[in-house]
């Protein structure tokens, strides 16, 4: 037998929320389909006509359907730890501001090779 998708219910400030993310221009791309889907799915719409109409797999309309189940309109966001992890920490970091904020000797400006070389 099949499962049916989890029905999506809406209250007004989530559908407000999602509508503004949908139509605003400086919404990441990725978040504006995810309240697409979310708007279409409280439409009663069935994840075969949404990813249709949005033209995206049938496991991206399942995936963010239940974790707006799950999680609300927060569900929606990316999670954390994605994408890469950072090489150098945080007081490495700081050296390397501070040496570049300073004077070099031998030139008027930094290269990133003498800044690396200042550093080692």
């Amino acid at each position: 037998m099949h499962k049916s998708a989890p029905r999506i219910e809406l209250t007004e400030q989530e559908r407000t929320e999602l509508e503004t993310m949908a139509r605003k221009p400086s919404t990441a791309q990725g978040m504006a389909m995810r309240a697409n889907i979310i708007l279409m799915a409280a439409q009663g719409k069935q994840n075969k006509e949404i990813q249709k109409t949005l033209g995206v797999n049938k496991n991206v309309v399942s995936l963010w359907r239940n974790r707006f189940r799950l999680g609300r309109v927060g569900g929606l966001r990316d999670m954390p730890g994605r994408g890469r992890k950072r090489t150098y920490g945080h007081d490495e970091r700081l050296k390397v501001i501070a040496k570049g904020c300073k004077e070099p000797l031998q030139a008027q400006t930094w290269t990133i090779r003498d800044l690396a070389e200042a550093l080692s």
